[in-house]
């Protein structure tokens, strides 16, 4: 048996340590939220909402615009009677300009979702998309709207 030194036992704990960082912040990230998607020739809007249920919606708009340009972007999710939202995370680099609303009224299963992008120049196009993601991470349905600022689009999903 080799002998061992007071250096091999201490790289050794950085090892195991660095390595148990990595695993836990690679399981926190993929309990956190669904993936989310890159956007090319615009800016993009990504909040993913977690609710009580366990059920999860990834809603992102897209805007054939600069970020500038774009002041606000409202969403407006209907979810199940009873549910609440357990979280909301915003993977945009809008940041800030997003507004989120929830209301739970329609029947158990069903989500509907509204996405309005305001922007300073009018009628620049936009698409939309909403994805239900259930607690285990499967996509559950995904629906998408496409037309120009400062329409109401409109997604339903089920599951």
């Amino acid at each position: 048996m080799a002998p061992s030194s007071a250096f091999t036992a201490r790289r050794a704990r950085h090892l195991l340590l660095g390595a148990a960082l990595l695993s836990a912040s690679v399981l926190a990230r993929s309990l956190m939220a669904p993936d989310t998607h890159a956007a090319i020739g615009g800016c993009r809007s990504d909040p993913v909402v977690t609710l009580s249920n366990g059920d999860a919606l990834d809603l992102h708009a897209t805007v054939d615009d600069i970020a500038t340009d774009v002041p606000l972007v409202s969403y407006t999710l209907h979810g199940p009677a009873g549910t609440s939202v357990r979280g909301e995370v915003d993977t945009a680099v809008l940041g800030p300009k997003d507004r989120f609303q929830y209301l739970a009224d329609p029947p158990a299963g069903t989500f509907s979702a509204g996405v309005k992008v305001t922007t300073g120049t009018p009628e620049k196009s936009m698409t939309a998309t909403t994805v239900l993601v259930d607690a285990t991470g499967a996509a559950l349905s995904t629906d998408s709207a496409s037309g120009q600022s400062p329409q109401m689009l409109q997604m339903n999903v089920s599951g």
